[in-house]
């Protein structure tokens, strides 16, 4: 009688389904998690404000290019999203807590507006502008 040998296959396909969800899954992710808006603010003779960085406990709210909305480097799908953080910042620093807008010179005016309305709302009133000192051509 012959002994029948068994032969263990192993199967690679669902494992290469599995590998391509997860790729697929970390690429996303890593372009949420850039996170950086890239601005480039408008110009102003008067250098006093500058473009410098915000310091302390400032709601720094981003608006690039395309509108899209930032609220101390977390993106925003929508208004209602920057009402909320409005009101829990302006709940634990009260109306006083400063606020600085940074918007990208191709941004549209009208979500300039509608996002300081959302903010003016919520209670905040020490608001300020970001935007680069004008350089002087030689």
């Amino acid at each position: 009688m012959k002994k029948r040998q068994s032969r263990i296959v192993f199967n690679n396909t669902s494992m290469l389904d599995v590998i391509f969800i997860i790729l697929i899954f970390f690429i996303s992710i890593s372009r949420l998690q850039e996170g950086w808006l890239d601005i480039r603010l408008p110009e102003s003779e008067d250098d006093r404000q500058g473009a410098r960085p915000s310091s302390g406990e400032t709601l720094v709210i981003s608006i690039d290019a395309e509108d899209r909305l930032m609220a101390n480097r977390r993106a925003l799908r929508n208004e209602q999203e920057l009402a909320a953080v409005a009101r829990e910042y302006a709940s634990t620093g009260g109306a006083e807590a400063p606020v600085r807008f940074v918007a990208d010179r191709a941004s549209r005016s009208g979500t300039l507006v509608t996002t300081l309305k959302t903010v003016s709302d919520a209670g905040l009133r020490n608001i300020s502008f970001g935007y680069e000192p004008k350089k002087e051509k030689r």
